[in-house]
């Protein structure tokens, strides 16, 4: 496709005002009230419609540019863009992540949420000075709140990018009286994947049990799969917050 030379667009411009001005002031064409108001609310319009005409074949080859990018992106990622977040690793609640600072020192607080933490640190201080109890009891009790708030956090985490048809297997392993048969949970995944093979494409049932495990949820070994501490904490975190995984497409 050729572009439009300057001339051309000047006298397509030209004829579409003169078509808006004999069809928008009809009986009065000598109405300037009318034309403004027409040429006014038909400006932009105009305007994108004549660059867009103008530099058509420069917008058709950037379209072009842009496709061929997320074709490469795909054929790296596999034939879904949400299986690229279960290629992270798991969140390990023993790693250096879940640990207390080593030392006796505060950590510094940086950021917009600096006072909400300070703030919530009195309210929680002003509760354990009010506490009966030892100081070994407080301890106790403010580290049990601080182990719930660390696993609904993780919990979240995970809900954010786990698959329904996995949440599903989760399930079925913590019902299990022994370990639950991995020839067994490969149906969960076929049967996710009969449903929309576009979705999970070249993510593979290895990559998709891998990330269970990976994300704590699932212990793999030679007599199948048994349910981990996370695992039965997040089928908890399910029901005690209502999420409404069982909407889930996958």
């Amino acid at each position: 496709m050729r572009l439009y030379t300057v001339n051309e667009l000047i006298w397509l411009s030209s004829t579409v005002g003169i078509i808006l001005f004999v069809i928008g002031t009809g009986s009065s064409p000598l109405d300037l009230n009318n034309f403004t108001i027409l040429f006014t609310s038909s400006m932009w319009p105009l305007t994108i419609l004549l660059l867009a005409l103008g530099f058509r074949s420069s917008i058709v080859k950037l379209m072009d540019v842009v496709a061929s990018r997320i074709s490469d992106l795909q054929k790296v990622a596999g034939s879904n863009w949400e299986t690229i977040f279960q290629t992270r690793e798991g969140v390990d609640l023993d790693d250096s992540l879940d640990k207390l600072p080593s030392t006796v020192e505060l950590p510094a607080l940086t950021g917009r949420g600096a006072n909400a933490v300070i703030n919530l640190e009195k309210v929680l201080f002003e509760s354990a000075e009010a506490l009966q109890g030892s100081c070994e009891d407080k301890l106790k009790i403010a580290l049990r709140d601080l182990a719930i708030s660390r696993l609904q956090a993780t919990c979240f985490d995970t809900y954010n990018v786990v698959f329904r048809s996995q949440i599903e297997l989760l399930m079925a392993i913590a019902n299990a009286s022994v370990a639950y048969p991995v020839s067994k949970a490969i149906e969960y995944y076929e049967k996710a994947k009969e449903k929309d093979p576009e979705f999970y494409g070249k993510y593979s049932f290895e990559a998709w049990l891998r990330y269970m495990e990976k994300d704590d949820l699932v212990r793999i070994h030679e007599n199948g799969l048994n349910i981990n501490y996370k695992g039965e904490y997040f089928i908890q975190f399910l029901e005690d917050f209502g999420m409404p995984w069982h909407r889930r497409p996958h």
